[in-house]
């Protein structure tokens, strides 16, 4: 199968839910993704590479503010949350692609998640990300 030629559907079938314990295990290899979504907001096919996970609070850190007055999010952020709002995107956990874009999202804290494991999720927290892994030939 030629990795353009993948369907959503073809994803969904296989059925495979993309947890923290399973991405780890890829790291390096190109992986589709997709999730369910609103009727809003049309399900697509994400191809990639995993390289890494960095929490959102980490991430913050490397994305420059919109101006001057902060250096990056992480600064902003700094000068109005509380302990609590910061340890929550410390509990946010980003799966970044070899292009160091954000590919899925996942909360680790799990009293606060549908799932009794860490789950990639889609748009919103109960739209879990669904996968396909690539082989080297595609």
């Amino acid at each position: 199968m030629k990795t353009t030629e993948i369907t959503t559907s073809e994803i969904f079938a296989k059925g495979q839910v993309l947890t923290l314990a399973k991405a780890k295990e890829m790291v390096g290899k190109t992986i589709a993704i997709t999730s369910p979504e609103y009727s809003a907001n049309t399900p697509d096919v994400r191809i990639f590479t995993i390289a890494k996970f960095q929490t959102r609070w980490e991430w913050a850190a490397e994305d420059p503010y919109c101006n001057d007055k902060f250096k990056n999010y992480q600064e902003y952020w700094q000068s109005y949350m509380t302990p609590e709002q910061i340890a929550k995107q410390k509990s946010q956990l980003y799966l970044i692609c070899t292009e160091g874009k954000v590919r899925a999202g996942a909360e680790t804290d799990l009293d606060y998640s549908f799932y009794n494991e860490v789950t990639f999720t889609g748009s919103d927290a109960d739209r879990e990300v669904y996968y396909i892994e690539l082989s080297d030939e595609n």
